[in-house]
Formats: C-alpha cells, sequence, structure tokens
C-alpha cells in the first residue's frame, strides 16, 4: 500500500514549454550556438536529461559546466500555468491522507513560489531539486526515499518523461506517466511505466489503483 505519492514539475504539473523554449533561443544567441528550433517542435527536439540538449547545440562539456557555475540556465516562471485539472489532483490525494512530494531539476524557491501562487504549496511535505546542476532524477528520489524513510512499495512517482521513469525504476517505484509533457505517448510507451494516462484528471484514479 502507497504512503506517497513524487510528482515531477516541468511538464507534469506546470506548463512551461516556452519559458523554457524561450533560455534556450537566449542563450543560443548570447553564445553563438546553433538553436533554430521553433516552439512547435521544441517538444518533439528536447531531450529529457536536459544537458544534452547543450550538446546538441554545440556546447561543449566545459561550457555547460560554465554556464552552470554562472547560473545562466535560468527561466521565468512567474506565468507558467498549471495544466487543467492537476491543482484538483493534488488536493483530492492529499484528502487521502498521502503524503506529496515534488522531485525536479527546476530550482527549489521558483517551484515553491508557482506552487504558492495557485494554493498548493501546504499540500507538499518536501521539493527535491537538483538546483539545475544536472538531471541526476535517480538521486532526488533516493534521497526522498531515505530523508523519509520509505520503502520503494510505498512511493508512486508521477512524471511526463522517459527519464522520470528509468529514475523512478532505479529505485523501484512504480509509475504513472502522463502523456501531455515533454515526450510523446509513444515514447513513454517504450519504456513501460505501470499506468499512462493521458489527462492530468485521470492521475487520480491512476495512483488509487495502488492504495
Amino acid at each position: 500500500m502507497i504512503k506517497a505519492v513524487a510528482f515531477d514539475f516541468d511538464g507534469t504539473m506546470v506548463d512551461s514549454a516556452r519559458i523554457i523554449w524561450e533560455m534556450f533561443r537566449n542563450l543560443a544567441k548570447k553564445h553563438k550556438k546553433r538553436f533554430n528550433v521553433p516552439l512547435k517542435g521544441f517538444k518533439e527536439w528536447f531531450d529529457s536529461t536536459w544537458e544534452n540538449n547543450f550538446y546538441k547545440m554545440g556546447f561543449s562539456k566545459k561550457e555547460v559546466r560554465e554556464i552552470i557555475k554562472k547560473r545562466e540556465i535560468t527561466s521565468d516562471y512567474s506565468k507558467v500555468r498549471l495544466f487543467s485539472g492537476i491543482g484538483l489532483v493534488v488536493k483530492k490525494l492529499k484528502k487521502k491522507n498521502l503524503k506529496l512530494y515534488v522531485f525536479s531539476t527546476t530550482e527549489k524557491e521558483k517551484i515553491k513560489k508557482v506552487l504558492r501562487k495557485f494554493g498548493l504549496l501546504k499540500c507538499f511535505e518536501d521539493i527535491f531539486s537538483t538546483e539545475l546542476k544536472y538531471s541526476d532524477k535517480k538521486r532526488l528520489l533516493r534521497n526522498l526515499l531515505r530523508k523519509y524513510k520509505l520503502n520503494k512499495k510505498e512511493v508512486v512517482v508521477v512524471g511526463d518523461t522517459k527519464e522520470d521513469i528509468i529514475s523512478a525504476k532505479k529505485n523501484g517505484l512504480k509509475v504513472v506517466s502522463v502523456s501531455y509533457g515533454w515526450n510523446p505517448k509513444y515514447l513513454l510507451k517504450k519504456h513501460k511505466p505501470n499506468v499512462l494516462v493521458d489527462k492530468a484528471p485521470q492521475i487520480t484514479k491512476a495512483v488509487e489503483r495502488f492504495l
């Protein structure tokens, strides 16, 4: 029986595609790198192991380390919106006495501001973030299990990318994948999540399957 749900943030809870696309475009212009990807095709181009995107643009590993160090990889989350229905999903799961967490490569303070803005911050016990220091979500989930002394059978992960599925499975966790986020449905199916849903409101029943 599960006791906790770990939500990915970008692509699962919030629609941040435009601001992240703008960030890549601005960095390419600043550093004179190639980035001719239109917004419409951005999700198909994007690699959920996000540092790989910079390598595709022509950044070296050394350059990626430098822009991380200088905190150049940043986006304005003040105008992001929640995906339709996700707020109600969070509140319903909270009412079932489940402990809710966020795990993400986005900075913790930005996540907190968004959740506070939409009245959801108090629903979550904690936020685990890599602070944009590479997309090691496996470690984030491992840290969550250790910090709160949770058994792997007690946690379900909700995410929108292959990276979320892989990271969850590496930790022995069940996964509910959503197809409305960053990765297309065919790619998510390839990595075999426990449950795959197309809309945010369907997450509640998907999680309830493990109660």
